[in-house]
């Protein structure tokens, strides 16, 4: 029998945020209870794949539900909890894994030999944790349908649901969230196979949470929200290290209320407490977009194993050179590698997507800064299949028909065209590859003529709009024109420059 068997749902079932503002409120068992049995099965497998101790397991699985508990009343929470919880239950069983680091080691001493299957599932252990740390470092928007669909095994129907969006959206985020964690996960050597294996086996995993742990589990969280720790519910460890958690996120929360008071860049670099031999070290932090009112921050005891993986990258930038596995620095932007970017092809899907979902997918692939006007509707659905086109000609067909981008400010823009086509900036073209370095005034004024015939003919003054085009000496020509309108003169310019190579005068 399933977990989620041992509960009887609603015919409509409610979502997590309804379930745990029930339990808060009313203290009811059977709403936490819910909860336990829809997520159980996740937090199993996280600390069953980290963990191999069933003691171990066992009491991070309790500690990780006591967690939620407690923080139950605290905080406007999210549809689904399953991101949270991952998190919670990851950085707990690595902490948990850090203390058992020396019994190891001394067991490891103590074998001769070890075996090629001994090889292959230290192989698998690193892949899985590798999974793990990357899933927690995508986007909210990937993250959490990756979890639900992957590692909970729910149809994306029913994944839709409990985030508050439609099944097309599922599979479009899902699609993408696959694409950049595939790319993360070949960067730090880990191959499709090995991560699918890791997938595999955390399921696997999850199907064999023990009945009695469950119900002990549930019953637990509503004895220690109500304050009553003696309880035979309630296992020592699990109790120690749900309190050890309260009590180092709860510090936390006062650093960063104070850092917040102090002024310090909107809180995101208020610090992280981190111990690492009894050293405390400062390091960047963010806030856990589950727990909206109230944010969890990230406390890892360090030791000699991978650091607990941060939370959102858009959020968070380690630059610490003593921490492995951080995130390379992008370079800064400029104008040439943003142009360089428009003329790379491209292949994506977005079905139903926010626009703002879509910029930070694009940025995060192309590696430039993509930016939507305060005046841009960012929420507004996109729906688009692309593929093997240059980002230029896939920006024109994917953004809706009243948007358009610019280059500005070394930034891609996403504007409105009414704004784009009525900034108007003045360029320099040298055009002596195409006019010749000696040539006369009336050469430049004919390629003048045919730029502003052929090139957006209603933006030119002579015809009723403010572009204009300056013939100067040693062929160059001054043209002010919008920003959209600079890009396609760019272009004309760079084709007829072709023609004049192919064919010389």
């Amino acid at each position: 029998m399933s977990t989620l068997d041992m509960v009887e749902l609603e015919a409509a079932p409610l979502d997590d945020r309804e379930l745990l503002h029930r339990f808060a409120k009313q203290r009811d068992e059977a709403a936490f209870q819910q909860v336990v049995a829809r997520h159980g099965p996740l937090v199993w497998g996280v600390c069953r794949r980290i963990l191999r101790q069933e003691q171990d397991v066992e009491d991070v699985f309790q500690a990780t539900f006591l967690v939620l508990a407690q923080k139950a009343e605290h905080g406007l929470w999210q549809c689904s909890v399953a991101g949270w919880l991952y998190k919670v239950a990851f950085r707990m069983a690595l902490r948990v894994r850090g203390q058992q680091v020396q019994r190891r080691e001394t067991e490891l001493q103590a074998e001769v030999m070890v075996h090629d299957d001994a090889w292959e599932d230290i192989a698998q252990q690193e892949a899985e944790q590798t999974l793990h740390e990357e899933i927690l470092q995508l986007p909210a928007s990937y993250r959490d349908p990756l979890i639900l669909c992957c590692l909970e095994g729910l149809p994306k129907l029913q994944a839709a649901q409990q985030l508050g969006c439609s099944e097309e959206a599922i599979k479009g985020r899902l699609q993408r969230g696959r694409q950049v964690l595939l790319k993360k996960l070949g960067l730090r050597g880990v191959t499709l196979g090995l991560a699918l294996s890791a997938v595999q086996s955390s399921l696997h995993a999850a199907e064999c949470v023990p009945p009695a742990l469950f119900k002990q589990t549930a019953h637990a969280g509503t004895l220690f929200a109500a304050g009553q720790l003696h309880h035979a519910a309630l296992r020592p460890s699990s109790l120690t290290l749900a309190q050890g958690e309260i009590h180092m996120t709860s510090g936390l929360m006062l650093l960063k209320s104070f850092c917040l008071k102090m002024g310090l860049a909107t809180g995101v670099w208020c610090g992280m407490l981190v111990l690492v031999g009894g050293t405390v070290q400062m390091q960047s932090l963010a806030a856990d977009p589950a727990l909206v009112s109230a944010p969890d921050l990230n406390l890892t005891v360090l030791t000699d194993l991978k650091p607990v993986a941060q939370a959102d990258p858009v959020l968070v930038a380690q630059t610490d050179p003593n921490v492995p596995n951080q995130p390379a620095t992008p370079a800064p932007a400029t104008e040439a590698n943003i142009l360089a970017a428009l003329e790379k092809p491209v292949r994506f899907e977005f079905i139903e997507t926010p626009l703002k979902e879509v910029l930070q997918f694009l940025q995060d692939e192309q590696q430039i800064p993509i930016v939507a006007a305060p005046d841009v509707d960012a929420m507004q659905s996109v729906t688009s299949n692309l593929n093997g086109i240059s980002f230029r000609s896939a920006l024109r067909l994917m953004l809706p028909p009243d948007l358009t981008y610019v280059l500005k400010d070394e930034v891609l823009l996403i504007t409105t065209k009414k704004a784009a086509m009525a900034e108007m900036t003045a360029k320099v073209y040298s055009v002596e590859k195409i006019s010749g370095a000696d040539a006369e005034e009336k050469d430049l004024t004919a390629l003048a003529d045919l730029i502003s015939s052929v090139v957006a003919a209603e933006s030119w003054k002579p015809n009723g709009g403010q572009g204009t085009i300056v013939p100067f000496r040693n062929s160059t020509l001054i043209i002010s024109q919008s920003r959209p309108t600079h890009e396609e003169i760019a272009l004309f310019l760079k084709e007829l420059e072709k023609s004049t190579t192919k064919s010389p005068r």
